[in-house]
């Protein structure tokens, strides 16, 4: 059977795993001193390694790149370290599977049992045959970092709820999607994870061209992640950023798209809760589309406002009464279309700083729309971010009449 290399600085850890492990009949060889381990390594010639992270002297991430430098075998990650950071780091550094501590037994021997076979088989690749970011030329040559059943080809983006990568299922690498990990903030509340792996699966039925469409929510190894359409095209934001404010026909074309998306959303008893610029995209076809449901949540029961135990969302989008912590329901997404209206127009939000003077200009503080904007449009700005929800529209089918009304 094969050898494999035990790499922990705790002793009880070790006994178990030799035990767990030697019941398939493998040899075990541990090692409690990070510093002696790449020694131990080149000296033992395992099969197979299986690494902790957190080894006094040195740092179990550079033992793992050491031993990838020097060898294609299997390296297993075995660590109570739950954060995405580390996880990812962990697959860049060189490791094809981590597992989490405490861990099942059943589920680590499955584990090394399929990745001896695949070395057995030679499905691993020579250290000197992967390619490297910085020397990569073309996405599909990007090294892969493996998370579950997806490849990481590259972060698209960031933000409070996450990172977005583009990737792609292992086996379907001509189908590129968006990859949305949570941040290790909304995955330690475990309340928040539960509600959002259940309404992820009502945000899966929205079916709307203006909506990015849900694929997927589930979790690895404690990093829990949606999958969506990728939109190729440019934020609101960014487009802002390298071009200017939108001019007003383009700007109320982005509003009737995002207004169609909302009234889809509101049509299925979800709230978004985060239209902002970054999450409002404005694809190559000339649609703008709204993504990212990693914070939106369902209404309690149809017509029902809901509340929040912490802040949600981007603060230069965020309507008074959820800066408050109150109810909010689809109004409070109005309001945020409203700034970003606004934003679209000007070329900033009207409230800036410091978060939580933003969220204090929301929820005190008016603001006036330039002059240069038609007074219509700058009345329909103000009516959709009115501080109380009951003096804005009741919902985005009546926003969307006193649109048409604007553009008529």
């Amino acid at each position: 059977m094969a050898k494999i290399l035990v790499i922990d600085d705790e002793p009880d850890i070790l006994k178990l795993l030799a035990t767990v492990i030697s019941d398939d009949g493998h040899d075990v060889v541990g090692e409690l001193d990070g510093i002696k381990a790449f020694g131990r390594f080149q000296r033992e010639k395992p099969d197979l390694v299986i690494l902790d992270l957190m080894m006094p002297k040195i740092d179990g991430l550079d033992i793992c790149q050491q031993i990838r430098s020097d060898s294609k075998l299997p390296i297993i990650i075995l660590s109570a370290t739950s954060s995405e950071e580390k996880i990812i780091e962990g697959y860049e550094r060189g490791a094809d599977d981590y597992i989490l501590k405490p861990f099942e037994p059943s589920e680590l021997k499955a584990k090394v049992k399929v990745h001896l076979r695949r070395a057995k088989l030679g499905n691993y690749d020579s250290p000197d045959d992967l390619p490297s970011r910085k020397d990569s030329k073309d996405d599909s040559d990007v090294t892969r970092m493996l998370f579950g059943k997806y490849a990481l080809l590259e972060q698209i983006g960031s933000g409070g709820s996450g990172r977005v990568y583009r990737a792609h299922l292992i086996n379907e690498p001509e189908n590129t999607i968006a990859l949305k990990i949570l941040s290790p903030v909304l995955a330690g509340d475990r309340d928040f994870l539960q509600r959002f792996l259940q309404e992820a699966e009502f945000a899966r039925g929205v079916d709307e061209p203006r909506i990015a469409k849900i694929y997927e929510a589930g979790h690895f190894h404690g990093a829990y992640y949606y999958t969506m359409e990728l939109v190729e095209g440019i934020s609101l934001t960014k487009a802002i950023n390298l071009e200017g404010p939108l001019d007003i026909p383009n700007a109320l074309h982005m509003v009737s798209d995002i207004l169609n998306a909302l009234a889809a959303i509101h049509e299925a008893d979800l709230i978004h809760q985060d239209v902002s610029g970054n999450n409002i995209l404005l694809s190559l076809d000339g649609m703008s589309k709204l993504v990212d449901f990693g914070i939106a949540r369902q209404h309690q029961k149809a017509g029902q406002s809901t509340t929040h135990r912490f802040l949600m969302g981007t603060p230069q989008f965020m309507s008074p009464e959820i800066a408050l912590g109150e109810e909010q329901d689809i109004r409070s997404d109005l309001y945020s279309l409203g700034i970003a209206l606004y934003f679209a127009l000007v070329g900033n939000p009207p409230f800036t700083g410091k978060s939580m003077n933003i969220l204090y200009q929301h929820i005190h503080d008016e603001f006036t729309v330039p002059g240069s904007i038609p007074g219509p449009v700058a009345q329909f700005i103000h009516t959709l971010t009115a501080k109380s929800p009951e003096s804005r529209p009741t919902h985005p089918g009546e926003a969307l009449i006193q649109l048409s009304n604007i553009i008529e």
